[in-house]
C-alpha cells in the first residue's frame, strides 16, 4: 500500500500551494495582532516608548558610525594619523559642544561635576566626571540625559542654527564658519561606550516615567 502525507513534498517540504496556504492564513493573525496593538491604549504607550527609545540610541550610534566612515575616506589619501588628526581635532569645537553638553545637563538635573577635561589623550579628546544623586529615581534619570547631553543639545543646536542664523550666511566666509560649526557639532553628537552604558543602567526607571507621561497624555487627550 502506497503510504502519502498530504502537504508535503516527499523530501519532507511543503509544496508551494501549502505554504501558499499557511501564509495567506497568517497574515490576518498578524494584522489582527496590530490591531490589538494599536486598540489598547497600554500596549500602545509602551510600543511608542520603546520604539523612540531604541531609535534615540541608534542615533547616537550611526552618528559615530558615520564619523568613523569620514575618517576611513580621509585616511585612504591622507593616511590614519592625518585622517583621524582632520576628522577629530579640527572639528575640536565639536568635541568642546560635546563635553559641555554632557556638564549642563549634569548641572540641570541636579548632578555635581567633579571635572572637565578638554585635553586630547590619546583617542579620548575630552571627558566629564560628575557624581549623581543618593536617590535612586533621580540618579537614574541623571544618568540618563548627561550620557545623553550629545544628542539631546546637539539636535538643539543644529535646529536653532538651521532656524536662525542659515538665511544670515550670505556671504562666502560666513557660509564656511556655519558648516564648519554645523558640522563639528554633528560628528561629535555620537555617544561612546560609555554613555550607553549610562543610559542602559538608568533606562527602567526613565522608561516607566516616560510611559507614565505618553499614558496620561492620551487618557487625557
Amino acid at each position: 500500500m502506497e503510504n502519502r502525507v498530504t502537504g508535503l513534498q516527499e523530501d519532507g517540504r511543503m509544496s508551494s500551494l501549502e505554504r501558499y496556504v499557511i501564509r495567506e492564513a497568517s497574515l490576518p493573525e498578524f494584522e489582527n495582532i496590530l490591531e490589538l496593538i494599536q486598540s489598547n491604549m497600554f500596549t500602545r504607550a509602551a510600543l511608542d516608548v520603546l520604539i523612540c527609545w531604541i531609535a534615540f540610541l541608534v542615533i547616537g550610534k550611526l552618528i559615530e558610525f558615520l564619523s568613523e566612515i569620514m575618517i576611513s575616506l580621509l585616511a585612504v589619501p591622507l593616511g590614519p594619523a592625518a585622517a583621524f588628526y582632520l576628522g577629530n581635532y579640527l572639528t575640536f569645537i565639536g568635541t568642546v559642544h560635546h563635553e559641555f553638553s554632557h556638564a549642563l545637563l549634569a548641572v540641570l538635573t541636579g548632578a555635581r561635576v567633579t571635572r572637565i577635561s578638554l585635553i586630547p589623550r590619546g583617542t579620548q579628546l575630552g571627558c566629564v566626571e560628575f557624581k549623581t544623586s543618593l536617590h535612586p529615581v533621580l540618579r537614574a534619570i541623571q544618568l540618563v540625559l548627561v550620557s545623553a547631553a550629545p544628542v539631546i543639545c546637539g539636535t538643539a543646536s543644529l535646529v536653532l542654527m538651521h532656524s536662525y542664523l542659515l538665511n544670515y550666511c550670505r556671504q562666502g566666509w560666513q557660509a564656511i564658519v556655519y558648516w564648519y560649526v554645523f558640522i563639528s557639532i554633528f560628528v561629535h553628537m555620537s555617544l561612546s561606550g560609555q554613555d550607553i552604558s549610562n543610559i542602559l543602567r538608568g533606562s527602567p526607571v526613565c522608561l516607566l516615567i516616560v510611559y507614565g507621561i505618553v499614558l496620561i497624555y492620551r487618557l487625557v487627550m
